[in-house]
C-alpha cells in the first residue's frame, strides 16, 4: 500500500473529518497546520465550520510527507497521479484501497467512514461529552452523533 493511504488513515482517525474534507487538503493546508497547530474549515457536506487540531505527531508526519514528495501549496496532499497533483484521489478509490487492506488483515466492513467512527469513539472516551462530540463532528442532531458510538444497537463506549 502506498504510504499516502497510511497517512490518510492516520489523519482521518486523528481529526474525525469526512473523507471528502480530508481529500481537499493541499500543501497549503499542511503549512497552516505547521504554523498554527490547527485549521478551521467549512465541512463540505454540512457547510458547518469546524476547527481541527490534530496531535503534533500527525502534523509532523504531514509536513515530512509534503517535503519528501515536494508538494507545493496548491497541490493536493492526496493527489491522484504523481504528474497530476491538481486532482485528488476519489473517495471511492480510497474506499477500495481500505477495503482491500481490510481483506488482507481479515477485517471486514472497513472503509473510509471507519476513520470517523474510530475518532468519535476515542474522542468520547477521552472527553465524555456528547454535545462536544456533536459539535466537533459537525452534526445537526445528537442522534447522528450517537450512531457513531453504537454497534449492534448497543453503546460501544461506556
Amino acid at each position: 500500500m502506498d504510504w499516502r493511504y497510511g497517512l490518510l488513515w492516520r489523519v482521518g482517525i486523528n481529526t474525525g473529518l469526512r473523507i471528502s474534507d480530508i481529500l481537499r487538503f493541499k500543501g497549503g493546508t499542511v503549512a497552516v497546520f505547521e504554523r498554527e497547530g490547527k485549521i478551521t474549515l467549512k465541512m463540505q457536506k454540512t457547510s458547518k465550520i469546524v476547527s481541527v487540531r490534530p496531535d503534533e505527531g500527525i502534523i509532523r508526519e504531514m509536513v515530512s510527507y509534503v517535503r519528501v514528495h515536494h508538494i507545493r501549496k496548491r497541490d493536493y496532499l492526496f493527489y491522484s497521479r504523481p504528474m497530476s497533483r491538481h486532482r485528488h484521489v476519489t473517495r471511492q478509490h480510497v474506499w477500495r484501497v481500505f477495503r482491500s487492506v481490510g481483506h488482507v488483515l481479515d477485517i471486514m466492513n472497513i472503509g473510509s467512514h471507519t476513520m470517523r467512527r474510530t475518532f468519535a469513539q476515542a474522542y468520547y472516551r477521552d472527553k465524555a461529552s456528547l454535545s462536544a462530540l456533536q459539535s466537533r463532528m459537525g452534526h445537526h442532531y445528537i442522534s447522528s452523533t450517537l450512531c457513531y458510538l453504537m454497534e449492534n444497537d448497543r453503546l460501544v463506549v461506556d
